[in-house]
């Protein structure tokens, strides 16, 4: 019996087949769509550096990440990689950072004015207190400000050609801050991506919260150490790879002085937030990274490296499972060109702006700026100019950012004068010591009022009490 022919032409015969066949395939899962991968870096201080040797085998198993989410040194982490930054560049940057000057917001003796050498002479240079109405003392909102730190930030990013914005890089990025004043989660989407790095490492107390939109914002670890699920609605992910880096707590022995308790306190924050993170992540789906950090703590920046070591050895250890979601090395390298850094032009710079101040006079803050109109823009010296100004001892912090328009490129620096200022209580002792002689000791304070006038004028009101007493008022 012979079956019957097809009332199809043979052209639109094969096309039908090929249908059939590609449907088939389908349904078998053979062309099934690759995972969409989300990473989570989550804050641990100094621990954090570990999320770089999980990135350098994340690069070498060819794991694509659609987006990336981070907290305190994860968002640092993440802004970095969402930046394009390769895990080998962020060691090296990491290693090179001058960690203890980062932490430090003083200036430069060199570039201190004479004035400024006679007050740090006579009174503890940082310790200033602020006179508000009435007589009030009013105290800094933190340790540090975080001058350095914000400026090391500007040069790993490369924000002296054009400052970084969130929304604009290729790979979807999340940075997780606190506000302060609320106690609100807050996520950073768009916007400066420096300054959201920067808020996210707000450590409370330790570095001054950062002023952003009408809110004080602070470490991001305080609500939300490790954002799961802000990464996974970010890029609606398959799979989230999560690192938890974070710092346990003290034994009760070891809490025996207010910063130890105030350690504490923001560690069991950190760690119940930490924990319902992880509630969160699916044993089928998802990959937890837990690097051994034992014997490293939040403030071991100096051991840099080996931790980043740390963290190579435990994503090494989930080789099999992230073998799951990787890519072949063609759509890799092609995804891994599609978000690496864009090479600007180096545009020179048609305009210096400097931000609205409330009391200091913007000529006092131009005349330190020696890069000029039609200079191409260099990190070293804007940063030098910067700093310039910051040792004026006017001002909390002082940064910079490079603006390019669709016709020109500004340089805008931002000095934000002291909240707690203009009028300082200073503090000093004065203690004289011969060998084989009486030794002598005085205390000293002073009223110090700046800004009377347009020219900067000012008040000392000093006062010494001990083997040598003496009182004097001054004007500058």
């Amino acid at each position: 019996m012979l079956a019957p022919e097809s009332s199809l032409p043979p052209d639109l015969l094969v096309k039908a087949l090929l249908r059939l066949l590609l449907l088939a395939l389908l349904c078998s899962g053979a062309l099934a769509a690759e995972p969409r991968v989300a990473l989570v870096l989550g804050g641990g201080g100094a621990r954090g550096a570990a999320h770089i040797g999980v990135l350098e085998v994340l690069e070498r198993e060819h794991i694509r990440i659609d987006c990336v989410a981070g907290t305190s040194m994860g968002a640092l982490v993440a802004g970095a990689y969402a930046a394009g930054m390769r895990p080998a560049q962020m060691r090296e940057a990491l290693l090179s950072a001058d960690w203890l000057d980062m932490f430090l917001d003083n200036s430069a003796y060199s570039e201190l004015d004479y004035r400024r050498h006679q007050l740090d002479r006579l009174y503890f240079p940082g310790a200033e207190l602020g006179v508000g109405p009435g007589g009030t003392l009013l105290g800094k909102p933190g340790m540090i400000a975080g001058q350095n730190m914000k400026l090391f930030f500007n040069r790993l990013l490369g924000a002296d050609l054009g400052e970084p914005q969130i929304e604009r890089l290729h790979l979807p990025l999340a940075i997780v801050a606190t506000d302060i004043g609320s106690g609100e989660r807050v996520v950073f989407r768009d916007g400066s991506l420096p300054l959201a790095m920067r808020a996210s490492m707000s450590v409370p107390g330790l570095l001054d919260p950062l002023d952003y939109r009408g809110r004080k914002l602070v470490d991001g670890g305080l609500v939300d150490n490790l954002p799961v699920m802000e990464a996974r609605a970010l890029c609606n992910a398959d799979t989230v790879i999560a690192v938890e880096v974070g710092t346990p707590l003290l034994p009760s022995e070891q809490v025996n002085s207010l910063f130890g308790i105030t350690a504490q306190m923001i560690g069991i924050l950190t760690k119940q937030n930490v924990q319902q993170s992880l509630a969160q992540l699916r044993p089928q789906q998802d990959i937890l990274i837990r690097p051994d950090l034992e014997g490293f703590s939040a403030a071991d920046f100096a051991r840099n490296t080996e931790i980043a070591d740390r963290g190579r050895a435990a994503a090494e250890a989930m080789q099999a499972a992230l073998q799951t979601v990787a890519v072949p090395v063609g759509t890799y390298a092609r995804w891994r060109q599609e978000f690496s850094p864009l090479q600007q032009a180096m545009l020179p710079i048609d305009a210096v702006e400097v931000a609205e101040l409330r009391r200091v006079n913007p000529e006092v803050v131009s005349r330190h700026l020696r890069i000029r109109v039609g200079d191409e823009p260099d990190a070293a010296r804007i940063e030098a100019d910067v700093q310039r100004i910051f040792s004026d001892g006017y001002y909390q912090s002082v940064d910079y950012s490079v603006v390019n328009t669709r016709d020109k490129r500004v340089l805008r620096i931002t000095p934000i004068e002291k909240p707690w200022g203009p009028d300082y209580a200073r503090f000093g002792l004065r203690l004289d010591s011969v060998i084989g002689k009486q030794s002598s000791f005085s205390l000293r304070g002073a009223l110090h009022q700046t800004w009377l006038n347009s020219l900067g004028g000012e008040m000392l009101y000093e006062g010494e009490i001990g083997q040598t007493s003496s009182a004097a008022v001054s004007w500058y």
